[in-house]
């Protein structure tokens, strides 16, 4: 193979590569995104549950939610890591 053939070759796979990476880097702010506004829901959810149970300590029902959307994000990720091989 010549030398010129090997770097064009080599050329287009370091494009395919790039644009790999581009997508996983945009996926991934694209679920920055959607995890900030699942944020900004779960904290007007747990406010509003806490106002309307009038608990005086929040804490605790803070914790729950925060365990359920992290059981929640671990399922979602080890599906999607099996997913994509």
């Amino acid at each position: 193979m010549s030398i010129t053939r090997k770097i064009t070759t080599n050329a287009k796979k370091f494009q395919k590569d790039v644009r790999v990476q581009m997508g996983v880097a945009l996926a991934a702010a694209f679920a920055f995104v959607i995890a900030f506004s699942w944020n900004e829901f779960m904290k007007e959810a747990v406010t509003e549950l806490v106002s309307m149970l009038g608990l005086q300590n929040a804490i605790l029902l803070k914790l729950v939610a925060a365990i359920i959307a992290t059981a929640i994000g671990v399922i979602g990720i080890s599906y999607f890591a099996k997913w994509g091989k």
